[in-house]
C-alpha cells in the first residue's frame, strides 16, 4: 500500500468517527482492509473507470456498502489511492 493511500484510509476512518461514530469507522475499517486483501491474495478483481483521472494505470475496487473506491495497480500489489465514489469525476474518458 502507498504512503498516500495509508494517509487516505486514516483520513477517512477519522472523518467517519467524528461524522457517524466509531462503530462505523471500525467496520468500514475492516472492510476496506478485507477488500485491500482480497486483491494482494487475487480473489478479489476490479474493474477500470475511464472516468476517474489517475496518473498511472489503475483498476478500481468497490467496497460495497461503502461509499469508496480503491485504485490499485493491475496485479493487486500496489494500492495507489482510496477515494470517495461520489467525487464528481469527470464521465469523460
Amino acid at each position: 500500500m502507498s504512503p498516500r493511500a495509508a494517509r487516505e484510509i486514516i483520513a477517512i476512518l477519522r472523518r467517519t468517527a467524528k461524522d457517524q461514530n466509531v462503530s462505523t469507522a471500525m467496520a468500514l475499517k475492516r472492510r476496506l482492509l478485507e477488500r485491500c486483501w482480497a486483491l494482494f491474495n487475487g480473489t478479489a478483481h476490479g474493474h477500470r473507470r475511464p472516468d476517474i483521472p489517475t496518473r498511472y494505470p489503475a483498476l478500481v475496487l468497490n467496497t460495497n456498502p461503502y461509499p469508496f473506491l480503491i485504485l490499485y495497480e493491475n496485479g493487486g500489489t500496489l494500492v495507489y489511492s482510496v477515494v470517495y465514489d461520489g467525487m464528481g469525476f469527470s464521465q469523460q474518458g
